[in-house]
């Protein structure tokens, strides 16, 4: 098959096949048979105070000095044991009026939050489309499940 498509007359194309750059989180919500999984945009040209904070409790701690890059961490690369499930960092509170409202229940990610951060809203971002994921608190984030326009001066949008 990769013979044959590799003669083609003409390329395969490439489009979505790829995501654009940018900054992507995943969400997984519930367990097990059940979990499904959101993938979000997150906006830091727009937001970026509100969008590292949402990274940094999701991280669960401070970045490292320098930086060490992508991929697994040493010996855990290709061949090397497999990865642990992550343990869960937070849980829904609540879902009504369209939004559903998650707060981080995890210790050490309560403990890296930044305790109060400057109000700021997204003006490139508005809640007006399901699937907009928001910071409500430093330890507290949304997803819209319908529009919710009256949220634009709330809170920041961080991505869809």
């Amino acid at each position: 098959m990769a013979y044959g498509v590799a003669n083609l007359d003409k390329p395969l194309t490439r489009d979505g096949v790829y995501l654009a750059d940018g900054l992507y989180a995943t969400l997984t919500i519930g367990a097990g048979d059940q979990a499904r999984q959101i993938m979000t945009t997150l906006d830091f040209a727009n937001a970026p105070l509100a969008t590292a904070n949402f990274v940094r409790i999701v991280e669960g701690k401070s970045p490292q000095p320098g930086g060490r890059g992508g991929g697994p961490p040493p010996g855990m690369g290709f061949g090397g044991p497999a990865r642990p499930e992550p343990p869960p960092i937070g849980q829904v509170l609540d879902v009504k009026d369209g939004l559903a409202t998650m707060q981080i229940v995890s210790d050490v990610q309560k403990s890296v939050a930044v305790p109060k951060l400057p109000k700021t809203t997204n003006k490139a971002l508005k809640h007006d489309i399901v699937g907009i994921l928001g910071l409500s608190g430093p330890n507290t984030f949304y997803v819209t499940l319908q529009k919710r326009k009256g949220l634009d001066g709330k809170y920041p949008a961080l991505g869809r």
